[in-house]
């Protein structure tokens, strides 16, 4: 399997000293510069849309009150045809098939049409305002009274609704041939409503579109525009250039977007642009305009990208000069090292030559001194090895004695059950588990579930012994057994407790081992039905137990007994505030309480007998 990549730290640590100064000294230099030089210009190029987002809202608002302005004054001079009462009268009389006579027609055109045609002639922002009969009975007055067969030349007569603002449509009110040299219009069309006859005809207000988003149709302003209607459908001018009907069709389909007037970026296929829009409620569309700042955004990072160029060559250049000043000042540690790499290979005669006060001339100093010590211990260490090959021998022919014994004891076992002597073999079987516990000491600690087998040997050994019976009593959740007490913890306690706290009553009595958790802490309590313990015996063991640790004693004593000794080892084991606690009343019991952290080991026991 292939090795996992080091850190670059750790590959760094196998590199020549000379090679991580240098590293370190570019670092501590260029880190900083590359990162300001990032926060620098991306803090230009920010501070750049900024600006021209700041133009772009201004140009925003302006163009929204002019927008909102001139609609208006549509609006305006379309009410002023709509209430007048001579025009109802017209289409009114047009609609019942009725003919006006020529007397009317003549006061018409010299009063209220001249008046009409002069709001539309006073206001430049208007193209036309005509008035389209339901039905061709009607005397046309261009330009103000029209047919219903001129109305269906246009196209917004076959849109669904007729009323409303219609965009980007010609005059065709004569024919295919447009009347105004192909400029697209912004119209709007509204009924002309009689309480008995219903629609008696249209008034449409025309302008240029032009004159309404003037930069849909503008050469070289500052940005395009086009107009979103509200069906999704885009309108684009004569100034949006055609590779760029994508961005329209782009920001078209951002509904949410179109509904809030709003000044932002964005990067629509592989172009920085800036955009604005303006909703307009009448309309039910949104008008957008668009700047393209991908020049201003490349030359940015154009600067940027020749800057880190010439960063680099710096960089490189430096890394050569750097390497070499280091590595002269470094020769005098080479030195020392070379010497470490000869005695490498067996050679404890060398020695450095380096002097100085410095780091370099002590550690040199200390190498050579080093080097004395290690001849001197090499010679000790032969004699450490002998001894030690003879410890050897002794504890291999320990281990004979041990395996002995185990044969011995097994041999005894078996002659025992071909007499059908049951107890003794049974005694047998208790002492072996017994003497395998004991001398089995991987480690300083077991579980609650191996001791507790270990007491049941010891007890059922006892028991075979004396002439009194012992009972054992266990009250424990299954989630202790697997709690790490100290190996040989619980014995010398129940010890205790049959030599001193029973035997002397010389009867049969019990012992009850309780335990429980609380938190992160383990008791275990060991009592019995003993002679208990006068009140100055009590006191003399509580103090020995408070007493230091008597650490020589459990060197001499091996594994240790008593119960000082499993206190010792306890706190030794997890710490001071742990360890054993005594209670006892004279003629009725005595109780041992432990106290331990909770830490769950591996359990090593065969059967335990609960």
């Amino acid at each position: 399997m292939e090795e996992k990549k080091k850190p670059l730290w750790q590959r760094m640590r196998s590199m020549g000293l000379n090679i991580q100064f240098t590293a370190l000294i570019l670092l501590l230099v260029f880190v900083p510069i590359v990162v300001i030089s990032i926060i620098m210009f991306r803090q230009i190029e920010q501070n750049s849309i900024a600006q021209n987002k700041s133009d772009m809202y201004y140009r925003q608002r302006e163009l929204d009150g002019a927008i909102t302005f001139r609609m208006e004054a549509m609006e305006t001079l379309q009410r002023s045809f709509s209430n007048s009462s001579d025009i109802r009268h017209i289409l009114r009389e047009s609609a019942s098939e009725r003919t006006m006579s020529t007397r009317e027609l003549l006061d018409f055109a010299d009063g209220t049409a001249s008046i009409l045609i002069g709001m539309v002639d006073n206001n430049p922002l208007v193209y036309t305002a005509r008035v389209y009969a339901i039905n061709d009975n009607v005397q046309e007055m261009m330009p103000s009274i029209y047919k219903a067969s001129r109305m269906k030349n246009l196209s917004w007569s076959s849109e669904e609704p007729v009323t409303g603002w219609h965009f980007a449509y010609y005059d065709t009110t004569f024919g295919s041939l447009t009347e105004n040299g192909d400029v697209p219009l912004l119209g709007l069309v509204s009924p002309v409503e009689d309480y008995t006859l219903g629609t008696i005809g249209y008034v449409e207000v025309a302008a240029e579109m032009r004159n309404i988003f003037p930069d849909m149709y503008a050469e070289g302003s500052e940005g395009w525009g086009f107009f979103i209607r509200e069906d999704g459908e885009v309108v684009l001018g004569d100034a949006f250039p055609e590779e760029d009907k994508k961005i329209a069709e782009n920001l078209a389909a951002d509904k949410p977007l179109l509904k809030e007037q709003v000044v932002e970026q964005r990067s629509v296929n592989g172009r920085d642009i800036l955009f604005y829009t303006i909703p307009i409620g009448k309309t039910g569309g949104t008008y957008v305009e668009v700047e393209d700042i991908t020049g201003i955004t490349r030359n940015i990072r154009f600067n940027r990208n020749n800057f880190f160029v010439t960063l680099l060559i710096v960089f490189v250049v430096m890394l050569f000069g750097i390497n070499a000043i280091v590595r002269r000042m470094l020769g005098r540690l080479y030195s020392v090292v070379d010497s470490m790499r000869q005695i490498r290979h067996g050679d404890l005669s060398i020695r450095t030559d380096v002097a100085g006060t410095d780091e370099i001339g002590e550690l040199a100093h200390q190498f050579n001194r080093m080097l004395d010590r290690i001849e001197q211990l090499t010679e000790e260490n032969v004699q450490r090895e002998i001894l030690a090959k003879n410890a050897g021998i002794r504890s291999l022919q320990n281990q004979i004695n041990a395996h002995f014994i185990y044969n011995v004891l097994e041999s005894i076992k078996m002659l025992a059950e071909m007499r059908s002597e049951y107890e003794i073999s049974d005694a047998i079987t208790s002492l072996g588990k017994l003497l395998r516990y004991s001398m089995r000491w991987e480690s300083g600690t077991v579980t609650l579930e191996d001791e507790l087998e270990y007491v049941d040997n010891y007890l059922a050994l006892m028991n075979f012994r004396n002439d009194f019976t012992v009972g054992l009593a266990k009250n424990l959740p299954d989630s202790l057994l697997n709690q790490e007490i100290p190996k040989m913890s619980l014995q010398p306690i129940i010890e205790n407790c049959v030599l001193h706290g029973i035997s002397p009553l010389g009867e049969d009595a019990s012992i009850y081992i309780k335990g429980w958790e609380s938190g992160e802490d383990v008791w275990i309590e060991i009592s019995d039905n003993g002679q208990g313990m006068p009140e100055e015996a009590l006191l003399a063991l509580r103090q020995k137990l408070e007493g230091a640790v008597e650490t020589e004693e459990i060197a001499h004593k091996g594994h240790g007994v008593g119960m000082k000794n499993v206190n010792d080892r306890m706190m030794l084991e997890f710490g001071k505030e742990y360890g054993l606690t005594v209670a006892s009343e004279e003629g009725k019991y005595t109780k041992i309480t432990m106290h331990l952290p909770k830490r769950k080991g591996i359990s090593n026991a065969i059967t335990v007998n609960r």
